[in-house]
C-alpha cells in the first residue's frame, strides 16, 4: 500500500519526518544544536538583508516536500530560498514544494536524521542546490552539490548560490558551545 498525503500529514507534527512509507521521529535539539542554529539563521538574514535581492531563511517545524504527488517530507534545520521562488512555491496538504538554495543539517546530538546517504538523495529529489552537514562534535562541515560527493568546507563557510555571505566557523562552535 502506497501512503497518502493524509497520512504523511497526520503524522506531521513538527518534529517528525515521513520517508520511505515510514514516519520518522525527529528527536528535540540540545541546547548547543539549537544555539549552532539560531546563529547561523541569524548571521545568514542579516548578510543576506544586505543583498540586491530578497531570500527567506527557514528553521525548523515545517515540512518540506521531496517530491510532488509524494507525501515524503523532511524537517531540516535551515533551509534557504530566494523570496520570490517561495512565494510562487506550491503548497498541499500543509507540505512546501520549493527549491532551496541552501539546506543545512546538524548531525548532534545523536545522529538525529537519516544515513546521510538517504539524506542526500532526498535533498537531490527536491533539487537543492546546495547541502551542508554540520558536525559540531567533529568540528566539520560538509559540502553537497546535485549528483557529486561530498568535500570539507574551509574557513569561513561560503555558500556557491550565496556569494555574498561568509560565516566564521570559530563563530558556529562558540555558539555550539552555548558561549555567547
Amino acid at each position: 500500500m502506497i501512503p497518502s498525503y493524509d497520512h504523511g500529514v497526520a503524522v506531521f507534527q513538527g518534529r517528525e519526518e515521513f520517508v520511505n512509507g515510514r514516519t520518522r521521529e525527529v528527536p528535540l535539539p540540545c541546547p548547543g544544536h539549537a544555539c549552532l542554529v539560531q546563529t547561523l539563521h541569524d548571521d545568514l538574514c542579516g548578510q543576506l538583508k544586505q543583498s540586491d535581492r530578497a531570500y527567506v531563511v527557514l528553521v525548523s517545524s515545517y515540512a518540506l516536500g521531496i517530491e510532488r504527488d509524494s507525501p515524503e517530507f523532511r524537517n531540516p534545520d535551515l533551509a534557504v530560498f530566494v523570496r520570490d521562488d517561495l512565494s510562487a512555491a506550491h503548497e498541499e496538504h500543509g507540505m512546501l514544494f520549493a527549491t532551496p538554495l541552501l539546506v543545512v543539517e546538524c548531525l548532534y546530538p545523536l545522529d538525529r536524521k537519516a544515513h546521510l546517504a538517504d539524506l542526500v538523495r532526498d535533498y537531490e529529489r527536491m533539487q537543492a542546490r546546495e547541502v551542508w552537514f554540520i558536525d559540531p562534535l567533529s568540528r566539520t562541515v560538509t559540502s553537497y552539490f546535485p549528483n557529486r560527493s561530498g568535500y570539507t568546507l574551509g574557513d569561513p563557510l561560503r555558500p556557491k548560490e550565496l556569494p555574498q555571505v561568509v560565516i566564521p566557523l570559530q563563530r558556529l562552535w562558540s555558539a555550539f558551545n552555548c558561549e555567547w
